[in-house]
C-alpha cells in the first residue's frame, strides 16, 4: 500500500536527519578524495523540491518505508533509498542511457531495476546540478510518453521541455 510522505511522520524525521547531514558528509569526502573543494551535486532534499515541482507529481514508498518514488500518473519516474542517499534512480531512454554511463563515471544500470531502461546517479559525484535536473526531466517525459493519450489529453500533461 502506498504511504503519503506528508503523512508519515517517521519517515519524514528520517528524511530530515539524512538531508541535514548529507551536505556536510559530501563536502567533507570530496575535500578529502580531491584535496580541492568541489560543489557537490544536488543532495536529497534538493532533488525532492525539484522533482516536485513538475507538474502532477506525486511521491510516496511503494515498496518499503525507506524507498522514496516520485510519481506521474500513478508511473514511477525516479527513486531514492533514504538509507542510501547516495544513489538516486531515473527513468531513461535506452540508447541514451548507455551513452549517460560511458560519458559519466557517476552513472551506471541501476542496482535492482531492468538496466536496459533505468540509470542510478551518484549524488555523492560531481554530477551537474543542470545535468541532474535534465535527466529528471528527461525521466519525467520517458514516462508520459507511454500513457495513454487519452489520459494525457483529460489531465493536460505535456512533455517538459529540456535544454541543452
Amino acid at each position: 500500500s502506498d504511504v503519503s510522505f506528508q503523512g508519515n511522520v517517521r519517515n519524514h524525521e528520517r528524511f530530515s536527519s539524512f538531508s541535514k547531514s548529507l551536505f556536510h558528509f559530501k563536502e567533507t569526502h570530496q575535500q578529502e578524495r580531491t584535496g580541492e573543494y568541489i560543489l557537490p551535486s544536488m543532495n536529497i532534499e534538493e532533488v525532492r523540491e525539484y522533482c516536485l515541482s513538475l507538474p502532477q507529481v506525486t511521491e510516496d514508498f511503494p515498496f518499503d518505508e525507506t524507498t522514496l518514488a516520485f510519481r506521474i500518473e500513478r508511473k514511477i519516474f525516479a527513486m531514492i533509498d533514504l538509507e542510501n542517499t547516495q544513489w538516486f534512480v531515473l527513468k531513461c531512454e535506452p540508447t541514451y542511457a548507455l551513452e549517460l554511463r560511458e560519458r559519466h563515471s557517476e552513472i551506471n544500470g541501476a542496482w535492482h531495476m531492468n538496466k536496459k531502461y533505468w540509470n542510478q546517479l551518484d549524488l555523492f559525484g560531481t554530477l551537474r546540478d543542470d545535468l541532474i535536473k535534465k535527466l529528471i526531466c528527461h525521466s519525467f517525459n520517458e514516462v508520459i510518453k507511454k500513457l495513454p493519450h487519452k489520459v494525457k489529453e483529460k489531465k493536460n500533461i505535456r512533455p517538459l521541455s529540456i535544454h541543452e
